[in-house]
């Protein structure tokens, strides 16, 4: 047989020493792994305290907000405010409306005329000859055919089609002014 060089001997050991060997080494390991876990734990916990503080903080500042609004042109309002501009936009708007009303309306002082409730189907054409015939037998007024310029079919406004009170319109205007228009009648 050989001889060992080494310094090393071989001791035997029974399975009841190597069983507690491997136990006390799986002990100290599990040990080192307790401690990790615990000091990471403890880490998440303290992370989670810290972000559940941050969102508190966040929502006591949007409460504190919570009566404001902000715009894109920079300057907070109110919302007490809030009410008051909906208010003047209303009344822009109706102002606006009452504006479009009087230039629509003053369009007919020049050589301008819409006629509402006469219905025409159909091309350019077919308007004038129908707007030329109500004029001189409905409203019994002198004037020929060539005295209107053009006349069309317009739509009505979405505002008036959503209350229910669109009547179709035509739009005429006339060459010049038609000499005694509305005083020739027969």
């Amino acid at each position: 047989m050989p001889k060992k060089t080494d310094s090393t001997l071989e001791v035997p050991l029974s399975p009841g020493d190597l069983e507690q060997i491997v136990k006390k080494a799986l002990d100290v390991a599990m040990e080192v792994l307790r401690t990790e876990f615990a000091q990471r734990l403890t880490a998440l916990a303290s992370r989670v305290d810290t972000l559940e503080t941050t969102v508190n903080d966040i929502m006591s500042s949007v409460d504190k907000l919570g009566s404001e609004v902000f715009t894109p042109s920079g300057p907070t309002v109110k919302s007490e405010d809030n009410e008051e501009i909906k208010k003047e936009l209303d009344s822009m708007r109706k102002h606006t409306q009452d504006i479009e009303l009087h230039a629509n309306n003053s369009e007919q002082y020049s050589h301008n005329l819409r006629i509402k409730g006469l219905v025409v189907t159909g091309r350019e054409a077919e308007c004038c000859v129908a707007v030329y015939n109500f004029i001189i037998h409905q409203l019994k007024c002198k004037m020929k055919l060539e005295d209107i310029d053009v006349a069309h079919q317009i739509q009505s406004s979405p505002q008036s089609s959503q209350s229910g009170l669109s009547a179709p319109s035509i739009f005429v205007r006339f060459k010049s002014e038609v000499e005694g228009f509305l005083k020739a009648r027969e």
